[in-house]
Parts: structure tokens; C-alpha cells; sequence
């Protein structure tokens, strides 16, 4: 069973397992996540619009923010706050996408909009509905640091050998599973993730593209010379199993610094 299988049956956490399982199988930043929103979830054709991000900025930085990309700026509990909590459009055009996703992920989603409609019901005008997914107690949003802080206290609990494992990694792991399973198809996972173009893909995980390169020239020599394909795996091939593929990124530093450069670009 891979890793991400594994953390998803421990956490316990009802909105941490939802973030998790949304980030890993839709390639989605902790941002993203948290700044869903219900209209943009089609439960009909199994699929989820990602256009928008939420995140914290400095109020002196919100006049550089263009109106056309502003959604939203949610009201602040401490007056002498300097920053706040904003709903955004992406900057690029390339990071708004639709998203296919799965049944599991589907029926978690539904779950999930089910509990916010009795908790509506229950605390009526207490209740602030922005129509995010995510949200505390009272509709407020949940903001990346502490969807972040969720994932630190789950790890200090779990008996999984998830330690250093930060959540922005699970968007990582991701992008690294679903080239691998693909074959190395580029452009179907640069529309999951969001990549503004499908070289920042290959350049930020040639190692899964070199994998794959690895097992063709294994069967061309195979089929063409009519020899047994090797056995042995090359020093660049990743193996096939989640927490395999996870273990090898945490242990490469060079790796893990194309991963980050690739996706925070």
C-alpha cells in the first residue's frame, strides 16, 4: 500500500483527510485546497473547477492586486491585524482547470457538504456561509497555515514514518505518481497540476520521464535484438510503489530542489 494510501486510513481528522485526499488526487497546492468553493464542484459529471486560492497577504500589498483577480478580503477578528485573508483568482490563466475525480474523493466531498448543511441549520445567522469547503466552526475560512498545522499535529501523533513531511510534498507525490502511472503522458498531468507549460512538467520530474525512457530501451532491446529485458534497475529509475516513489524523493536533496523550483515557479 503507498504512503499517501496509508496516511489518508490514519488520519482521523475529518477535514485533514479531505485536504489530503483532495491535494493528492487532484495535484492541488494547500492554497487551492482551502479555496474551494461548492459552486465550483460539478458532483454530476464528477469533476472540480480549481479557480481560486486562498491565502493571507500584508493589507498594504492589496492595492497591487489587480480588482479583475480580487474575490474576496474576509473581515479580520483582531483590529490591529496587518494582514488578511483573501479569495483570489490565480495569476495565470493555466492554473484555472478542471479536474476529474474519483468516487472515494466524490463521496468524501458529498460527506463533507452534508455536515456543513447541518451545522448551517443549527447555528442559522451564527453561521457566515462564504460557500468555501473548508471552513471552522462558525463558516469562517480555513487558512493555508492552519490546514498546514492540522498535518504537523497529525504527524506528531502518527506511528507512520512520515516525519519531515511537509504538506505542499503531498502535491509532489502526486504529480511523481501520476506521471509514472501515465507513462510519462505530460500534457494529461500538466492539466491536473496546473504547470504553465508542460516543460516546467518535464523539467521539474525528468527523473519519472527518464524512468520511463529506461523501460522503452529495455523492450526495443528485447524486441529488436530478441535478448531478455534487464532485469536491473537503472540508478535514475524510480520504483512503481507510492511510498517507494516518496522515500526516493525525500532522500535525493537535487531532486526534491527541481520539485520545489518546478512548482513554486
Amino acid at each position: 500500500m503507498g504512503l499517501v494510501r496509508a496516511v489518508l486510513e490514519d488520519v482521523k481528522h475529518k477535514q485533514l483527510h479531505l485536504a489530503v485526499h483532495l491535494a493528492f488526487i487532484c495535484s492541488l497546492r494547500v492554497g487551492e485546497v482551502v479555496g474551494l468553493t461548492w459552486d465550483c464542484i460539478d458532483f454530476s459529471q464528477n469533476k472540480i473547477k480549481i479557480s481560486k486560492i486562498l491565502q493571507r497577504v500584508e493589507k498594504k500589498a492589496l492595492e497591487q492586486i489587480p480588482p479583475t483577480q480580487l474575490i474576496k478580503v474576509f473581515e479580520t477578528k483582531q483590529e490591529n491585524k496587518k494582514s488578511v485573508l483573501i479569495l483570489k483568482n490565480p495569476k495565470t490563466e493555466g492554473s484555472t482547470r478542471e479536474i476529474f475525480i474519483t468516487e472515494p474523493l466524490k463521496q468524501d466531498l458529498k460527506t463533507r457538504l452534508e455536515y456543513i448543511k447541518r451545522r448551517k441549520q443549527f447555528l442559522g445567522d451564527e453561521f457566515t456561509d462564504h460557500g468555501l469547503v473548508f471552513t471552522q466552526e462558525d463558516g469562517s475560512p480555513v487558512e493555508p497555515k492552519l490546514c498546514e498545522k492540522w498535518f504537523s499535529k497529525w504527524q506528531k501523533r502518527t506511528t507512520l514514518d512520515v516525519s519531515g513531511l511537509v504538506f505542499h510534498e503531498i502535491r509532489h507525490s502526486s504529480t511523481t505518481y501520476k506521471l509514472h502511472i501515465s507513462g510519462g503522458d505530460v500534457k494529461s498531468v500538466q492539466g491536473d497540476t496546473g504547470h504553465a507549460s508542460a516543460k516546467m512538467v518535464l523539467d521539474g520530474y525528468s527523473h519519472v520521464m527518464d524512468s520511463n525512457r529506461s523501460k522503452l530501451i529495455s523492450l526495443v532491446e528485447s524486441d529488436f535484438y530478441g535478448t531478455p529485458p534487464s532485469t536491473t534497475q537503472s540508478n535514475n529509475e524510480l520504483p512503481c510503489k507510492m511510498d517507494d516513489l516518496v522515500a526516493a524523493i525525500k532522500s535525493n536533496p537535487e531532486m526534491q530542489q527541481k520539485l520545489f523550483a518546478a512548482l513554486l515557479a
